[in-house]
């Protein structure tokens, strides 16, 4: 069977149509993979976080992402063409047109660090990129860039740069060498200063390289200590010569700190160098004239010890002297001021045994204070008198040491001995017979008897003792005897308050009886007059009466009775002033509640001031001294007020509660002034105060300019008697 013959259809005319057909596809699958391509592009463009710009083979502007057109401040349209150039800083235009022909003209990679500056002034640094886009036959097309923001990053880079200049001009200004290097101690960045005090160039002082303008002495130990603070990454210090440029050698203190990772790894070190030749010429200065003043030390140690022991006694002294000077000022009784000496003395010369003696009225020097003795010594020493007994105890008191006595006796006329026993050995029988011995026979060795003196006399001692040796150096001894005025001047201060007192308390007793005798003759003088004037007045009276009376027919007769008989009612009622005014009779009859509201309705009718009064309770009673010298205080009171306030009212109050009585009297006058308070010449308020004190009372006395004046009166009601009433 014969095949059936294939017709053939590769004529050139059907080649063409199929090469035809094969490009058109391809063609349509290149135009679908670019529209696939350039709609990734444009979301890949919008979601890019840098801007993105196509331009064509002149520059000019066909495509600008929306991250572009919002750091260059302009749309779209605006960009396009040459209108892109309008966003970049004007002061930055030709150098980036300079560096984008250098670009194209170099065939590379245009890259530049430059500002964009916006229409509303917002200036933002970029770093642009752009390459050139070729064709098949390697024309250019075009090209394609990017633009990064990096506004924050040239800010760090300013606050850095700054902070480093800073840095370096500080490192400059105090003559400092600045340096830094890796983890490793070697040099990586220029070091300006460094290469200019050694000389080198930044190629020899790379690495290791800066230590060749070190002595060649001092290499070896700055590289251990370097090693040492690197192991332990811990501070570097080494002193090393440094060659100068011109040759000479000078020292340097080199310091440095690491500067450490997050994860405590060194990042690099960074240290200064300081010029210390001075110093180094200075130590051994110091050095050689060390040697030339060890020697003068040696021979002043002793000195300068002597010297302090010196000082450390004389601040002991100014503290036991301030101490003794503090007691002086308080108020505390003589027996007190004693104890206290004495612990202090105690206590400053380390003595167990001291004791303050003083002279009394008989004649005796009893110990007044003491601490250490035994009871039994001082029994047998507290009643010796300097007239009767033998002892250098005693001679201290007379001022009049014997012959054996004198080693013993300071120019002050103290007596002292650090061992007692070998001066006792030293005397005669005749002599050791004007001891007592006592002390001896109580195991004393060191034993002081320092007089007290007042002026020049001897009132008392200061009596020190010691079962040690040598307690008592001579040192001790003269620093009491220069406290022994002060003790002394303290004592007699103590004795004067004492007379003080005594003399003020007669006194204050003597005005206490003059106004008990006092108001005794105004009582007395007041009753002789109503008893003896007042009926001689009434006597008289009657009888005029009757003659006017008998002789009323007669005229002459008759005015003259008439005028006698007023003449007489005058006397009678000056007489019952006078009466009233030596001893009022309500104050015996009513008491003092009725005597006070009396005498206030009194001074208001004399007066005219307004004298409100408020008794609580309404009732008090009061013994008679008591009511008396409250109604004498109160009658000088009103008596100020009248005289001296310009007052327009008066309030009294007058109250008895918690054992106590009380009067209180306030003005709205012009106000007492304290320097009337404290006048001497006051001697109403002198008065007052004299008979409140006597009453163990108490006066306050307050005076406002303008309000007035406040007087306050607060006194102890005596203890009741068995009757209920209050007793003398």
């Amino acid at each position: 069977m014969k095949k059936k013959k294939t017709k053939k259809t590769n004529s050139p005319k059907t080649a063409r149509m199929l090469k035809s057909t094969e490009d058109i596809a391809e063609h349509r699958m290149e135009e679908t993979a670019l529209k696939d391509g350039e709609g990734k592009f444009r979301l890949l463009a919008a979601l890019s976080p840098v801007g993105i710009f196509f331009t064509d083979a002149k520059g000019k502007c066909v495509y600008t992402n929306e991250r572009w057109q919002e750091i260059a401040g302009m749309s779209f349209k605006q960009a396009l063409g040459e209108g892109w150039n309008k966003a970049i800083h004007p002061e930055d235009r030709k150098l980036v047109f300079d560096e984008w022909y250098q670009s194209i003209q170099g065939n590379r990679t245009f890259n530049l660090e430059y500002r964009f500056q916006r229409q509303d002034g917002v200036i933002t640094w970029v770093k642009g990129q752009a390459l050139a886009e070729r064709n098949h036959e390697g024309e250019i097309v075009g090209y394609l860039g990017t633009i990064t923001d990096i506004t924050r990053l040239k800010k760090t880079e300013e606050a850095l740069l700054a902070t480093y200049e800073r840095f370096r001009s500080f490192i400059e200004l105090t003559g400092q060498l600045g340096w830094t290097t890796n983890p490793a101690g070697e040099v990586v960045e220029d070091l300006p200063s460094w290469r200019m005090y050694t000389g080198q160039t930044y190629d020899e002082i790379k690495g290791w390289g800066w230590v060749k303008a070190l002595h060649h002495d001092d290499i070896d130990s700055t590289v251990q200590i370097w090693r040492k603070a690197f192991t332990e990454k811990n501070r570097y210090e080494a002193e090393y010569r440094l060659r100068r440029h011109d040759g000479v050698y000078r020292y340097f203190l080199a310091s440095g700190i690491p500067v450490v990772n997050e994860d405590e790894s060194i990042r690099e070190w960074v240290g200064t160098c300081i010029d210390i030749t001075e110093r180094k010429k200075a130590e051994q200065e110091l050095k050689r004239a060390y040697g030339e003043l060890d020697d003068r030390v040696q021979e002043r140690t002793a000195e300068l010890a002597k010297k302090k022991e010196e000082l450390e006694k004389e601040k002991t002294h100014i503290k036991v002297t301030n101490s003794l000077l503090e007691l002086f000022v308080q108020r505390m009784s003589l027996g007190d001021y004693l104890d206290s000496v004495v612990k202090i003395i105690q206590q400053w010369s380390a003595c167990c045994c001291v004791g303050i003696r003083i002279l009394d009225k008989n004649g005796n020097i009893p110990y007044e204070a003491s601490v250490g003795f035994s009871r039994k010594f001082l029994k047998s020493e507290s009643f010796l008198s300097p007239e009767k007994d033998q002892c250098a105890c005693m001679r201290v008191f007379t001022g009049k040491p014997e012959q054996q006595d004198l080693p013993a006796v300071t120019g002050h006329g103290s007596f002292y001995s650090n061992n007692i026993f070998e001066y006792m050995n030293g005397l005669t029988d005749a002599e050791k017979s004007r001891f007592r011995g006592i002390c001896v026979q109580s195991g004393f060795k060191s034993v002081a008897v320092v007089p007290l003196r007042y002026r020049k006399e001897v009132i008392g001692v200061v009596h020190l003792a010691d079962e040690r040796e040598g307690m008592v150096p001579v040192s001790n001894v003269k620093f009491i005897e220069n406290l022994s005025y002060m003790i002394g001047g303290a004592i007699h201060k103590f004795y004067a308050e004492n007379e003080l007192r005594k003399s003020q308390e007669q006194l204050r007793s003597l005005t206490s009886h003059l106004q008990a005798v006092r108001e005794d003759e105004r009582t007395s003088i007041s009753r002789e007059i109503h008893d003896e004037m007042g009926q001689s007045m009434t006597a008289l009276k009657m009888d005029l009466s009757w003659i006017k009376d008998k002789y009323s027919d007669h005229v002459a007769m008759y005015e003259k009775t008439k005028a006698m008989l007023s003449q007489i009612d005058e006397i009678i009622r000056t007489v019952k002033k006078i009466i009233t005014e030596l001893r009022p009779g309500i104050l015996d009859h009513l008491g003092i509640s009725a005597a006070v509201e009396w005498h206030a309705a009194e001074f208001q009718k004399l007066s005219g001031i307004p004298c409100s009064v408020v008794i609580s309770p309404e009732e008090i009673v009061l013994n008679k001294e008591l009511s008396t010298n409250i109604f004498r205080i109160f009658q000088e009171i009103l008596t100020n007020v009248m005289r001296h306030a310009q007052a327009t009212n008066v309030d009294v109050l007058f109250e008895k509660r918690d054992r106590r009585v009380n009067l209180s009297v306030e003005d709205n006058g012009k106000g007492i002034t304290n320097e009337q308070i404290s006048d001497p010449a006051s001697f109403g308020i002198i008065g007052m105060r004299e008979r409140i004190h006597g009453m163990n009372g108490e006066i306050r006395i307050k005076g406002v300019p303008g309000k007035g004046t406040s007087f306050s009166i607060s006194i102890p009601v005596p203890d009741e008697g068995p009757h209920g009433t209050d007793f003398l």
